[in-house]
């Protein structure tokens, strides 16, 4: 036949449709259809967006409009971090310090109090934040520069980079005069000068010509703490002691003296309180029930008991 027919391209043969494809896209326009994406992706050439959208598009605008926005978002949460921390450092801080005791007391004293803080503060100036508050440090302070603050603390004041310092005092349980000064001593044997109680009713005659010291353990823990029980010991057996006098040149003897008695009792502190009160306590029944009244009735020695 002259003419050929043209093969369909089911009939072409697996070779003939792959060279005739190829052959389409040698001839295709640069850019146009499958063969334009192609080239778009050859060696050297500059990549287009995959969106191929215009810069001004409305699309664009709310992408651009939606990243301003979390910019927006993510500085907001980071001022607001920054001031919440502020906040907190402000009310941790204790730029100006407030006294707060069980009993109201007048500006001048509790401005004593105040300054010590603050010479505390000078020496530690990161505690001035309370979470950093070293308690025990702190007590310490207090107990060599005022031994009348039994307890000390520091809570959060009423305003921001306001402080409450807390304090609680030692209440005396005897007296006593050491030349021109006049010492208290609580039940725990520590002495101090000043004294926001009723003066106490025990008095200590301090006849021992040792020099006493403010916020010094006197007369053997060193014998205050030791005369606070023997206070409360005779009390217990209804015993009021009245006076207290440490002898010459000793700290480690005193002479208790009784409410209504005649009879001294002369103690150490080298000997358990209580044993030494109830020795006592049964040697003056005893004599009461002789009807007679020494002068003095010794009770140092464990188990036996010396009067005059």
């Amino acid at each position: 036949m002259i003419f050929k027919r043209k093969k369909t391209e089911a009939e072409l043969s697996r070779r003939e449709i792959i060279a005739k494809r190829r052959l389409a896209v040698n001839q295709a326009p640069s850019g146009a259809g499958e063969s334009g994406r192609a080239r778009q992706f050859q060696k050297n050439r500059t990549l287009v967006s995959r969106t191929g959208e215009p810069s001004g598009s409305e699309r664009q605008a709310w992408r651009n409009l939606r990243q301003k926005r979390r910019r927006l978002i993510v500085t907001l949460v980071g001022v607001l971090a920054g001031a919440g921390m502020l906040m907190l450092a402000l009310m941790q801080f204790a730029g100006k310090v407030q006294v707060q005791t069980p009993t109201p007391m007048k500006e001048e004293s509790t401005s004593v109090y105040v300054a010590i803080l603050n010479e505390y503060f000078a020496e530690r100036p990161m505690e001035r934040f309370r979470g950093l508050v070293q308690e025990d440090a702190l007590q310490d302070f207090f107990s060599v520069k005022a031994p009348e603050v039994k307890t000390v603390s520091i809570a959060s004041g009423t305003e921001l980079a306001t402080a409450t310092l807390r304090l609680t005092f030692r209440e005396p349980v005897a007296q006593w005069s050491s030349s021109d000064r006049t010492y208290f001593v609580d039940d725990m044997g520590v002495t101090f000068e000043r004294n926001f109680f009723a003066p106490p009713s025990v008095v200590v005659k301090d006849e021992s010509n040792i020099q006493a010291e403010a916020g010094v353990e006197v007369i053997n823990q060193r014998s205050l703490g030791f005369l606070g029980y023997v206070v409360s010991g005779f009390r217990e057996h209804g015993m009021t002691v009245q006076e207290v006098t440490l002898p010459e040149n000793t700290l480690r003897t005193m002479v208790v003296h009784l409410e209504g008695r005649a009879t001294t009792v002369q103690m150490t502190i080298d000997r358990d309180a209580k044993a030494q009160v109830e020795e006592a306590v049964q040697a003056l029944q005893y004599l009461d029930g002789k009807g007679e009244a020494p002068g003095y009735i010794i009770v140092s020695v464990d188990q036996q008991v010396f009067y005059k």
